[in-house]
């Protein structure tokens, strides 16, 4: 212990201290020692033979008071809490303020020494109004050493607690408008929504009142997320509509619903379950206290004309000119900055969604004229043109005018993996090494545009998500190392570069930033893997008066954290792969349940979504796929899971070779559970060529897979694919 850590400045510091606040591991590579110098030392980088960055997910200065506006917003609610609450993850800076210098100086400088030479900064705005943004503006940017580290936005453009409290056609709607006093919109696919950012105390509202018409339907749904919960089935209330195309009020007892509680951050609508070309219109949408007064502040009743070309679901504002404005922002604050990462000389800029960009936009060709635009308004003020690089993979980036393709996480397991990835689950880590190399494979198989090389490190969200949360477990700095090494198969050699997923995103266990249990083995493996800089260093870290002196939380709030880190912290279970299947093999002896063979002109009840030209012909259904988001569906399947023994489909997709689908995805309804959701659904694995195979699918009856099924949906394709499904069959047991 003598030997592994120091003190400096000739300042005593005790052994005992020394083992409670930094308990060594022998297979440190580094020599770690406490600097009682005052300011962190400056940085001594080491060489890499690839460009190494990593995301920093910005806002651990968040507490009371520290929002930037005069409502209460995001920024105000500390996620240091949560973590506290838990055993795990302790970063070896404490519960730190990162709109210190200070702080941003030991992560600058943790990081150069170990390869990692620039952070991608999570960066939240909507329309000139941001979230988050001290951590880069007031920490790094004024940090002593800032000058030695690139950085670049990763521009997050989802939903957040933005301002804007208006409903937004969330997905499966077309043509919508606020017009003549109501919320209209056309069905284009089986699970359509609107969707809308509140906040509201769900103690005082008793119920909601829903005025609206549908021509098609029998059932809606009102879905919430709150401080316990994301929307889900469980956080829901179905009710029935008349498809009369007449206006009915329909009136929901929220406060019936034990899941009703809490603070209410968003809600979702669910019209219709309708199949697409049905039209809806909402009149208003109020909620009750329990005396049965409206509640102003959360009452809707559409008088403002609009539309919404270049808004979405979640408020977001992707018009022209607002992208202009950003771009102008960016180019002022950033882009001028030597430090600012750049390819080829131009400003790189990492978009999360390019395709809500192109949806608000007009398509992929009306997203590349307004990147003109944003281009136009940089050259003006002497900034080259922007390298923007996608962050999610998908046919149109190269037509929207992107630059390269990178990820964030591919957390999750191959179709052949003994367990599956799910909520409320654990999976091995070994496992998700697997598939994030057969995730590059595939991605570079596929891309022609660069590939920004992405590398995760772990994902456990317990502290954001509970008992909800999907954990990988068996975390070492040796299967690290082989994800690492594993990498450099994959390296793009137009861009040699790579990010990690993330430097300190604490509250989805995600983070390379040393933390107590590991110290700097993390960070040590990419020194090693990526650089010939000696194995053998040494590495500082601040005493823990400093680290005191950092920490958003009270020191009665530290102590209890401190005893919270002393019990185990036991992973939930692994999840046992339930669903199987084979291809290309004989058909069971037993007898068929339900059968769709298409060998009259009728689909035989089976409807689309996001296709065109959709309809049987030569004895095959068939379809274009022209969205993200195919679908077919059939309802009336009236089939007990319980006496299924497979889901049987012949089928063939045939489109561009590379990027053709390479898996369906079945959705399902019961009797009991009506409507669609995502945790109601699987996928199964299609062989990628082109041709005719028969894939049988089981899957063990296990929680909502039970009961009698009312809607089965098939998922399948990528836009330009070409579906031809021969027959779909039921086998029972």
């Amino acid at each position: 212990m003598k030997d592994r850590v120091r003190t400096l400045g000739g300042v005593a510091f005790s052994r005992l201290v020394l083992m409670t606040a930094f308990a060594l591991l022998p297979a440190s590579a580094g020599e770690v020692r406490v600097w009682r110098g005052g300011y962190p030392p400056p940085p001594k980088p080491i060489a890499t033979d690839v460009t190494l960055g990593a995301y920093i997910f910005p806002g651990w200065y968040r507490d009371k008071g520290r929002g930037d506006y005069p409502y209460p917003t995001h920024d105000e609610e500390s996620e240091w809490r949560l973590i506290a609450r838990r055993p795990q993850p302790r970063p070896l800076l404490g519960f730190y303020d990162d709109s210190l210098p200070e702080v941003n100086d030991w992560h600058i400088k943790w990081a150069l020494e170990h390869g990692v030479s620039f952070f991608a900064f999570d960066w939240y705005w909507n329309a000139g109004e941001h979230r988050l943004l001290r951590t880069l503006e007031r920490g790094f940017l004024k940090a002593r050493y800032a000058s030695q580290m690139k950085f670049c936005i990763h521009w997050c453009n989802h939903g957040l607690d933005w301002k804007t409290r208006r409903w937004y056609p969330m997905m499966g709607l077309a043509a919508t408008a606020v017009k003549d006093g109501a919320l209209e919109a056309r069905v284009t696919s089986n699970d359509p929504a609107f969707a809308c950012v509140v906040r509201m105390d769900a103690a005082r509202i008793a119920k909601a009142v829903i005025r609206m018409k549908v021509d098609r339907g029998e059932h809606a749904q009102l879905f919430w997320s709150n401080d316990k919960g994301r929307t889900s089935e469980r956080n829901s209330i179905p009710f029935k509509i008349i498809p009369d195309n007449t206006f009915h009020e329909y009136i929901l007892d929220l406060a019936a619903v034990d899941s009703w509680t809490g603070r209410i951050n968003s809600l979702r609508l669910d019209p219709t379950a309708g199949p697409p070309g049905a039209r809806v219109e909402v009149d208003f949408i109020r909620f009750l206290d329990a005396e049965g007064r409206v509640d102003e502040r959360v009452r809707w009743e559409f008088n403002d004309a609009r539309t919404f070309n270049g808004l979405t679901a979640a408020g977001l504002d992707f018009r022209p000119t607002v992208l202009v404005e950003m771009v102008e922002y960016m180019a002022e604050r950033y882009f001028k900055l030597p430090n600012y990462l750049t390819v080829d000389g131009r400003p790189v800029l990492m978009i999360w969604d390019p395709r809500a960009l192109a949806r608000a936009n007009g398509g992929p060709e009306g997203f590349r004229k307004v990147l003109q635009q944003m281009n136009a308004a940089l050259e003006k003020r002497g900034v080259p043109p922007l390298y923007l690089v996608s962050v999610r993979s998908g046919r149109d980036i190269a037509a929207m005018g992107f630059d390269a393709v990178s990820g964030y996480g591919y957390y999750g397991a191959d179709f052949d993996a003994p367990y599956e990835w799910h909520a409320g689950s654990s999976l091995p880590y070994e496992i998700m090494v697997r598939h994030y190399e057969t995730m590059w494979e595939s991605i570079s198989r596929s891309l022609k545009l660069p590939y920004l090389l992405p590398i995760g490190t772990n994902w456990d969200s317990r502290p954001r998500h509970g008992s909800r949360a999907a954990v990988i477990t068996g975390k070492t700095p040796e299967k690290f190392r082989v994800m690492c090494e594993n990498s450099r198969k994959y390296l793009d050699k137009r861009l040699n570069m790579a990010i990690i997923e993330a430097w300190n995103e604490w509250g989805e266990g995600s983070f390379l930033e040393p933390d107590r249990e590991w110290r700097f083995d993390f960070l040590d493996t990419v020194r090693e893997v990526f650089s010939k800089a000696p194995r053998k260093h040494v590495d500082y870290v601040p005493p823990p008066e400093k680290i005191a002196a950092f920490s958003v939380l009270t020191p009665a709030e530290r102590k209890a954290a401190a005893e919270t880190a002393k019990k185990p912290d036991v992973p939930p279970p692994l999840y046992p792969r339930s669903t199987w299947w084979k291809t290309d093999q004989p058909l069971p002896a037993a007898s068929v349940l339900k059968r769709w063979e298409f060998d009259t002109d009728t689909t035989q009840g089976w409807t689309s979504g996001g296709v065109r030209e959709f309809g049987v012909r030569d004895g095959l259904l068939r379809a274009e796929v022209v969205t993200e988001d195919p679908q077919f569906l059939v309802g009336d399947v009236d089939v007990a899971v319980e006496d299924l023994r497979c889901l049987a489909v012949r089928l063939r997709v045939t489109g561009a070779e590379s990027d053709r689908a390479t898996s369906c995805e079945v959705f399902w309804s019961t009797k009991k559970e009506p409507a669609l959701s995502a945790d109601k659904a699987f996928r199964f694995k299609l062989l990628n060529d082109g041709q005719w195979h028969t894939y049988q699918v089981s899957r063990k009856p296990r929680g909502k897979w039970s009961g009698r099924l009312g809607l089965l949906r098939l998922d399948v394709g990528r836009p330009g694919d070409t579906v031809e499904i021969d027959w779909v069959r039921l086998y029972g047991r």
